[in-house]
C-alpha cells in the first residue's frame, strides 16, 4: 500500500477533518513522521493501521464525538482505490443495545 492521501475525522486528537497529502512526497520511498512528544505520530501510524486491517479501537475516537472515520487513497494499479474506515465511540454503541 502506499497512501496517497490520509483523512481523520474526529480520530484520536485531531479535532474535526485533517488530511495529509502523501503525493507532495513525489516518489520518495522513505520519509520521517517527526515531532513533539504528544504531537500525535502514534495516532497517524495508528490509522494506518486501522487501514491495513487492525481491529478498531472505540478509544480512538475524539471525545464528544459519535464516530470517528479514518480514509486513504492509495497508489495501486490500475488506478487509485478509495478505503475508509469508521469507529463508533463505545458510548454510542452501548446507547444502541
Amino acid at each position: 500500500m502506499k497512501p496517497l492521501k490520509l483523512t481523520l475525522r474526529a480520530f484520536g486528537p485531531y479535532v474535526g477533518e485533517q488530511v495529509l497529502d502523501f503525493a507532495d512526497l513525489g516518489n520518495q520511498s522513505l520519509f520521517l513522521i517527526w515531532g513533539e512528544t504528544g504531537a500525535g505520530k502514534t495516532v497517524l501510524v495508528g490509522a494506518l493501521k486501522l487501514l491495513l486491517g487492525e481491529r478498531a479501537d472505540a478509544s480512538s475516537v475524539r471525545s464528544g464525538a459519535t464516530t470517528a472515520t479514518v480514509g486513504a487513497s492509495q497508489a495501486s494499479k490500475p488506478a487509485m482505490r478509495p478505503c475508509t474506515r469508521a469507529i463508533q465511540s463505545a458510548r454510542r454503541a452501548h446507547m444502541r443495545k
